[in-house]
């Protein structure tokens, strides 16, 4: 049964003792020749013990990077998980806005474009939560009653939702290249500092 690097460290300590109190009384050469290998294996064991530890500590420092990944790994599949859901609701609302209401092409584009690009700002959740929620209702109890005053209004509705929809697909856009251009001048001082060009 191999022994642990502890236990042949004590077995050493406990040599040096031994040694220590023998020596004196043993030839030169015979006790020089037995310092030396005592020195050796103290080598030898020192060194393997303080390996076990490097050991050891890379081991806690993996598990603990594991443990943190797994738990990122967690907040991040939750988060995409909420956004699908998210998209998932406003393309089921705007399905059926289109099965009930004659949309005219401008108004499906405008839906559509603003879904693909995305934007989850707070519009997109207000339209999710109430906005469209209430549209549909307002368009079915228009159904319902046949009027052609109530299909005004909700084309009224409909043509506002879509100019504000598309005030918001230009303002993300703008967002987006204001903060490319942001980042490419925060990149461009840093790679500055780190590299000054010579004049």
């Amino acid at each position: 049964m191999a022994l642990g690097i502890d236990t042949r460290l004590n077995y050493f300590l406990f040599g040096v003792f031994v040694a220590a109190v023998i020596l004196p009384f043993v030839d030169g050469i015979v006790s020089l020749s037995l310092a030396v290998l005592l020195l050796i294996y103290m080598i030898v064991i020192v060194s393997l013990h303080f390996k076990r530890k490097k050991e050891q500590r890379k081991n806690r420092l993996k598990i603990k990077k594991t443990k943190e990944h797994r738990f990122i790994e967690k907040i991040n599949k939750k988060r995409r998980l909420e956004q699908h859901q998210k998209h998932d609701t406003i393309n089921n609302q705007v399905a059926h806005i289109q099965e009930l209401w004659d949309l005219s092409k401008d108004q499906q584009r405008t839906f559509v474009n603003f879904i693909e690009k995305r934007a989850y700002t707070d519009l997109y959740t207000k339209m999710t939560n109430s906005l469209l929620p209430q549209l549909i209702k307002m368009i079915e109890i228009c159904i319902e009653q046949h009027k052609k005053g109530c299909k005004r209004e909700v084309q009224r509705r409909i043509n506002e939702l879509t100019k504000i929809m598309k005030t918001e697909i230009s303002r993300t856009q703008a967002k987006k290249k204001d903060d490319f251009e942001t980042t490419s001048e925060v990149y461009d001082q840093l790679l500055h500092e780190v590299h000054p060009k010579k004049h």
